[in-house]
């Protein structure tokens, strides 16, 4: 698999690698389930206020996953995924200070000073979470919900060619951007696992784009997905897993979802949820065998009541 490749599908190289890891440590049973009791009550604080405000908050992802599989998280699963229209984003990240500040940090492109993703990132305040290739600003070392935009494209067959070429070209350079910021000795020590052209072509690139800091590139890189088109009849995730054409879909494919249960609660789901399922992860209903479940890039964790984050682990 090419450099480039590997790059804008990064969600699986990353989990091939890490599965071989020595360097990301594994959750015990009883830290996931920690992690998801307070993911999920971070979803309640938050879609308490979407709700306030009449904003649509759906999960997507693995959550969606879980919700039609499990009925809930995923028995290993220690994130959730969430997502909403540009539009409505834009209603939430205005009223957020109002609502959710007092608990919450809002870490977003074109809305914080140093955005640390892609894509905006709800962290809960109090808590300590370190992944692998991180931000160098402490605060926001906090467990998160992602935070995925559903963006109009362009329904001009060439337009979106254009678009999404430049706009996975701006994913590449302000990721590789942020890995060199912020590159250390375990970070080496995992993409060399990969092999020694994975980790030097990544090095490399990150070296030669950062005339611009990483946080430049994600404002770039937020600002040219979106499309202000609200008729257009494509709509799709460009920071998903699959980048920037991986995850179109018709507009009503998307909206305006369908509810399901997730931990005894009521969830809303994207409309055509056995499409887009099967886009992601094929014959979703099979569970995978342990050596394939994706494992995140965590290297601490600490919950509030924590003493000693080592223990967490097994």
């Amino acid at each position: 698999m090419g450099i480039i490749s590997k790059v804008l599908n990064s969600k699986e190289a990353t989990n091939e690698i890490a599965r071989n890891s020595s360097v990301l440590k594994v959750m015990d049973d009883d830290t996931v389930k920690k992690m998801q009791d307070i993911l999920f009550d971070m979803y309640k604080d938050v879609k308490a206020v979407c709700d306030k405000y009449e904003i649509p908050l759906f999960m997507i992802g693995g959550s969606a996953l879980g919700a039609v599989r499990h009925h809930g998280f995923i028995p290993w699963d220690d994130d959730l995924d969430l997502s909403m229209t540009r539009k409505d984003y834009e209603r939430f990240a205005s009223i957020f200070e109002k609502e959710l500040a007092d608990k919450y940090i809002l870490n977003a492109p074109n809305y914080s000073e140093k955005p640390c993703h892609k894509y905006p990132r709800i962290l809960k305040k109090g808590t300590y979470y370190r992944a692998l290739i991180d931000s160098d600003v402490e605060s926001l070392h906090c467990i998160f919900l992602d935070l995925f935009i559903l963006e109009n494209v362009p329904d001009n067959p060439v337009h979106r060619w254009i678009k999404g070429n430049y706009c996975n070209f701006l994913y590449i350079m302000s990721w590789e951007v942020f890995l060199w910021e912020n590159r250390n000795e375990e970070v080496k020590q995992f993409l060399m696992a990969g092999g020694s052209l994975n980790y030097y072509s990544r090095i490399i690139i990150g070296f030669l784009f950062s005339f611009r800091s990483s946080a430049k590139w994600f404002n770039t890189f937020d600002k040219a997905i979106q499309y202000k088109n609200e008729n257009s009849k494509l709509c799709g995730l460009a920071t998903g897993r699959k980048r920037y054409f991986g995850e179109i879909m018709r507009r009503e494919q998307w909206l305006p979802g369908v509810k399901a249960t997730f931990e005894n609660e009521e969830v809303l789901l994207f409309s055509d949820l056995d499409y887009y399922l099967k886009n992601l992860y094929n014959d979703y209903m099979q569970i995978p065998p342990p050596e394939k479940r994706e494992r995140h890039n965590v290297c601490e964790v600490r919950f509030p009541e924590d003493k000693k984050s080592e223990e967490n682990y097994k």
